[in-house]
């Protein structure tokens, strides 16, 4: 899938092309909120040995490399970049009256077990921005 989106804090900013794979769709052909079982990363990994071969030999291995480091959440630019790419999802369902929430039942303790600790090992501050307008979705 790929989307086109221009970031809403930056209106000047011409429109990016976003590879878009829904992973947590993928996983479970619906909405995913369990952990990934070991025939899911296995399926995972191969897929990425699929995708990544079809790019040149450098770019491959520099973008497997990235992609790598990315899973393992070892370096502090790994685990930021982990963190913001669980916030989109959240900014979503917020952004569309909730969305997927609503349509698959998903609770405010559900979002916080995914999300949560996730999001604030590599970004804090924006985990208590988001956490502020989850809690009030939730409660209205």
């Amino acid at each position: 899938w790929v989307r086109f989106y221009r970031p809403p804090f930056c209106p000047t900013t011409p429109s990016l092309l976003f590879p878009f794979l829904p992973r947590d769709l993928l996983r479970s052909g619906r909405c995913c909120l369990g952990p990934v079982t070991a025939a899911q990363a296995a399926a995972e990994q191969t897929a990425a040995d699929r995708i990544f071969r079809l790019l040149p030999p450098d770019q491959c291995n520099e973008f497997r490399a990235l992609w790598d480091e990315f899973e393992a959440a070892a370096t502090d630019d790994a685990i930021f970049a982990k963190s913001i790419d669980r916030v989109q999802p959240v900014v979503s369902n917020l952004e569309a009256g909730g969305a997927s929430w609503t349509d698959y039942n998903v609770t405010r303790d559900q979002v916080e077990a995914r999300v949560g600790a996730k999001v604030r090992r590599g970004a804090p501050a924006i985990w208590d921005t988001l956490k502020t307008r989850i809690d009030a979705w939730f409660a209205a």
